[in-house]
């Protein structure tokens, strides 16, 4: 998913943050090298048509119609852009655009066996960001898990709408998922489906001071 505007990353740099570079490869590119890599060859990015520049040939470009949260989706607009997008036979794993992740974490994410919805996150605070909040990496679930996934995005949605939360991304969803619903999405505290893979460096970059900072405790690892 690589197709939100960025409002909190601004422009810095020059650059849509899914084309940051923090250790020299934009993270658009590292994500789909890293999938192909370990032989996953059906990939879809949910973006502008110039980030075919950046990937693959053979990924395919999406532009949703909407690109921001202020369809009826509200804050789970990026995934309702997948829905379409859904294997019907195989495991899907939708990828969060604007993450930099370890080759141990996405191994954990794409090597997962087990049939099940799983939200692969980080708990907490950010040792290397100093980012005070968990964060989401990966959605990946299969055709029986469709409907449910549906319900709860629905879910999530309609508690935003109705003033009962005040947003309706990825964590919210995961909570309608585990059984929430309307304001009990926002103070929910079982999460049966929730998997921790921040591992090392695996992190997101929302705003400029989590790449400047992320930048600075890479350097200081000796990673280049």
């Amino acid at each position: 998913m690589a197709a939100g505007e960025g409002t909190r990353w601004n422009g810095y740099l020059g650059t849509p943050k899914h084309l940051c570079a923090p250790a020299g490869e934009p993270l658009l590119t590292r994500l789909d090298r890293q999938v192909r890599e370990r032989a996953v060859t059906d990939v879809t990015v949910f973006g502008p048509q110039e980030y075919a520049h950046h990937v693959h040939p053979d990924t395919a470009i999406i532009t949703p119609a909407e690109l921001a949260d202020g369809d009826k989706w509200l804050g789970a607009t990026k995934f309702a852009n997948t829905m379409d997008h859904w294997s019907t036979t195989a495991r899907t794993v939708i990828l969060f655009g604007d993450c930099w992740l370890e080759d141990e974490t996405m191994d954990a994410i794409l090597d997962h066996g087990r049939v099940e919805w799983v939200n692969w996150c980080r708990w907490g605070r950010s040792r290397v960001t100093g980012c005070p909040y968990g964060e989401n990496f990966a959605v990946s679930f299969w055709p029986k898990h469709h409907d449910r996934y549906l319900r709860a995005i629905n879910a999530a949605v309609k508690a935003h709408a109705d003033g009962l939360i005040d947003r309706s991304g990825g964590w919210e969803v995961a909570r309608a998922y585990a059984g929430a619903t309307g304001a009990d999405i926002r103070r929910y505290k079982q999460y049966p489906n929730m998997r921790h893979v921040g591992w090392g460096f695996s992190d997101d970059f929302d705003k400029p001071e989590d790449y400047d900072r992320w930048i600075e405790r890479y350097r200081a690892a000796g990673r280049k």
